[in-house]
């Protein structure tokens, strides 16, 4: 993979845009992951699970005009099994035994494909700044679901705001607001 970057100021006033693209891709060789207990419910154990693939892109950028400072990030993951095995789980699809039946092509559990990142920051004053920022992560397998046959765990969103105000050189007061559309969601999930 190859990375990216530069800043450069552009257009009378439009201000300093900045920005990063790198790419990568690493196949492992029995890779180890952790399995799930099939029969002791939240107990797990670590597995060689043959070749792994994990590649993807991450891209950044940012723009710095005057009292506004605006950012955005974008990750893609694209995380997935080489190899036919057979893997211990709690899924709804395991055989008697407990098993599931993983293909070449299936994507690794738990990791979500998509990441967005969204942010702003405003100078009301050289002491006092607001801003906000909203993190998006897409749908995922419920880990355990190696062989990708149950409903995934819904992607998600969430806007946090903040404000700051520098009292002096020393003390600052900070105020943050998490999840402020009190959006429910999980960021895990497993059988």
């Amino acid at each position: 993979g190859g990375r990216c970057r530069g800043t450069k100021r552009v257009g009378r006033g439009i201000g300093t845009v900045g920005g990063k693209v790198g790419d990568y891709r690493t196949t492992n060789a029995n890779d180890i992951l952790n399995i799930a207990d099939p029969v002791l419910q939240g107990f797990g154990y670590f597995q060689n699970v043959g070749s792994t693939r994990r590649q993807g892109i991450e891209a950044e950028a940012s723009l710095k005009s005057g009292a506004y400072d605006f950012h955005a990030s974008y990750a893609f993951v694209d995380a997935r099994f080489l190899d036919s095995l057979t893997l211990g789980s709690n899924s709804p699809f395991a055989d008697v035994n407990g098993n599931i039946q993983v293909s070449p092509g299936d994507q690794i559990p738990a990791i979500p494909r998509h990441r967005v990142k969204l942010g702003f920051d405003y100078n009301v004053t050289d002491a006092f700044k607001v801003g906000g920022d909203m993190l998006y992560v897409s749908s995922q397998y419920f880990a355990g679901d190696a062989s990708n046959q149950a409903p995934q765990l819904p992607g998600y969103a969430v806007v946090n705001v903040h404000a700051s105000y520098q009292i002096n050189k020393t003390y600052q007061v900070y105020v943050r607001a998490d999840n402020i559309f009190n959006n429910h969601y999980a960021s895990y999930g497993t059988f």
